[in-house]
């Protein structure tokens, strides 16, 4: 009696492994169902974005900043545009203050402390500039236009040895990313938008020009 028992003990065990096994491979199936279904759901397409970008294309930005202000509630990707319009009319503290509330929104999208930054320049707020784009290399330490703009405001400063530790970087992104040439003719379209600073040569001479007026 006793050695039957002793038999049945590992069969035991391996039926209660079996039985607690079943419920956790369809737990797992379960979820990986899911993220699948989540993964495989098309993106809905935002008319009110598509539209502020084709008019963002078009240059117009008077109609923008009318098309943003009847939102009562703009997202970020609206705060963004909204932004971009206003600084092409040179409304500045207007421009900041939406790309301050699209950062708000969304803290990690270093578009607008970029664009925070070229705002804050066009104001010959240098400082300030500079703690944006320091801002923007420590979302993204590989990014050719913060680490451009950041170097010339160093330049401005008189700050050659800083300039020149980011200019070496930009060297290297140069470099390593082959599309260097492309990327800098077209700046003015970062991330679907309108860059207000051409860098390096339009930030040291708007500068140099702006100073010595």
């Amino acid at each position: 009696m006793e050695l039957h028992r002793q038999m049945d003990a590992p069969r035991f065990a391996s039926t209660l492994q079996r039985k607690m096994r079943a419920p956790a491979v369809l737990f797992l199936f379960i979820i990986t169902i899911s993220s699948i279904t989540v993964r495989a759901q098309p993106s809905i397409a935002d008319p009110q974005i598509d539209k502020i970008k084709q008019l963002s294309e078009e240059e117009k930005w008077v109609e923008i900043v009318r098309f943003a202000e009847t939102d009562a509630s703009p997202s970020a990707e609206v705060n963004y545009y909204y932004g971009l319009a206003l600084a092409r009319l040179e409304r500045w503290s207007e421009a900041t203050r939406a790309f301050r509330n699209g950062l708000k929104q969304t803290p990690g999208d270093k578009r607008f402390l970029l664009e925070l930054a070229g705002v804050a320049f066009k104001q010959r707020k240098n400082t300030e500039a500079v703690e944006y784009l320091r801002r923007a290399l420590r979302l993204d330490p590989a990014d050719p236009y913060a680490n451009d703009f950041l170097a010339s405001l160093y330049f401005l400063q008189g700050n050659l040895e800083a300039a020149l530790t980011y200019w070496i970087k930009v060297s290297k992104l140069r470099t390593a990313w082959p599309l260097w040439n492309s990327f800098s003719s077209s700046s003015n379209n970062r991330a679907g938008g309108t860059s207000l600073i051409n860098l390096p040569s339009d930030a040291i001479g708007a500068s140099v020009s702006g100073a010595s007026v």
